[in-house]
């Protein structure tokens, strides 16, 4: 009885951002969990300009700026799905601060749709994620890139590995000029050796929330390739 009632009058879905209806016959997965009005408040990427990072190239030659800074072979490429607007920190805000857990589904299911835009001709072996610091981790309870390489490595069917650790606390950014910020100190992130069978000689997606000046990615990348990588390809959801 159950069954067939749910078949002819479906309960309505709230949007995990906003808790408002989503549409109630919706063709999409993203349409069941992002209501209309939140989904185009998310500006998504659509085209990129950094042949690398993704980001806007105001030189003509298809590099942005930042990229351009550092050297040709500390250069890794990354995509995001969305810009980093005033809504788009509010929603990051609640899933990283406010305990808001469950918006890695949704935060996941639009990088899941980048990474197949950008990266389907990739042959990914792992998905690993940026490592917090143990001590702001257990102040959290969780880190959401975890979270979110979690559900993006369900939606993709490639297996998750702890990857990385963070040996040190990073380091307030405010202070620093946008070229200090471009580099992270040696050390701060380090391979578990206990999982370098996982990626020897892989291609390995890597996985953050947003992509600021690169400086973790990058720091990460070259920490994996040292540790045997063959390739490292990274997604965050904003920049």
């Amino acid at each position: 009885m159950r069954g067939w009632w749910s078949t002819f009058f479906a309960s309505h879905r709230k949007c995990f951002f906003c808790q408002n209806v989503t549409a109630l016959y919706a063709k999409k997965p993203i349409e069941r969990m992002v209501c209309n009005r939140c989904f185009r408040n998310f500006q998504l990427i659509h085209e990129v300009e950094c042949i690398y990072c993704g980001g806007i190239s105001r030189s003509g030659k298809g590099i942005c700026q930042d990229c351009m800074q550092v050297a040709y072979f500390e250069r890794v490429k990354n995509r995001s799905s969305v810009r980093y607007t005033t809504f788009t920190r509010q929603q990051l805000h609640m899933f990283k601060y406010n305990g808001m857990e469950v918006l890695a589904r949704p935060m996941a299911l639009m990088m899941a749709e980048t990474i197949y835009n950008h990266y389907k001709q990739v042959q990914f072996g792992c998905v690993t994620y940026v490592p917090m610091d143990e001590n702001k981790q257990k102040q959290r309870g969780y880190n959401q890139a975890h979270l979110l390489a979690l559900e993006i490595s369900k939606r993709i069917s490639v297996p998750m590995y702890a990857l990385l650790a963070r040996t040190a606390p990073s380091e307030a950014q405010s202070k620093k000029s946008r070229v200090e910020r471009l580099k992270i100190g040696k050390g701060v992130f380090i391979g578990r050796e206990d999982m370098e069978f996982a990626f020897s000689k892989q291609t390995v997606l890597l996985i953050d929330d947003v992509y600021t000046t690169g400086a973790t990615i990058r720091a990460c990348t070259q920490v994996l390739k040292d540790q045997g990588a063959e390739h490292v390809y990274a997604i965050t959801f904003a920049r």
